[in-house]
């Protein structure tokens, strides 16, 4: 059984997005192995690792740039930070970043 670690109300739309993330890798022919017991270790994770932030399911290599949504390809990430990388990949979020 899934759990989800969020305020009432969200849980319907972590849902929606996990499945509109699963049917655009189903129509790009990209695997999407992702169970929903994994996906909790990585709500969990995420949780633990942002703690009080909204999250959102993040792939490493976009789906639009060919990454499915396996295991290894996907992480919770805070929302703001998963919509300012929109489609780039992690090195190119790393480019823009500046050092003081």
């Amino acid at each position: 059984m899934l759990i989800y670690y969020f305020h009432y109300g969200q849980q319907h739309k972590v849902e929606r997005a996990i499945l509109a993330a699963l049917r655009r890798a189903r129509k790009r022919n990209l695997p999407d192995t992702l169970t929903p017991e994994e996906l909790n270790r990585l709500l969990v994770i995420g949780k633990a690792t942002h703690f009080g932030e909204k999250l959102a399911l993040d792939h490493f290599i976009p789906v639009i740039k060919g990454g499915g949504t396996t295991l290894a390809n996907t992480h919770y990430i805070p929302a703001w930070l998963n919509s300012s990388k929109r489609d780039k990949l992690p090195q190119e979020v790393y480019k823009q970043l500046t050092f003081a």
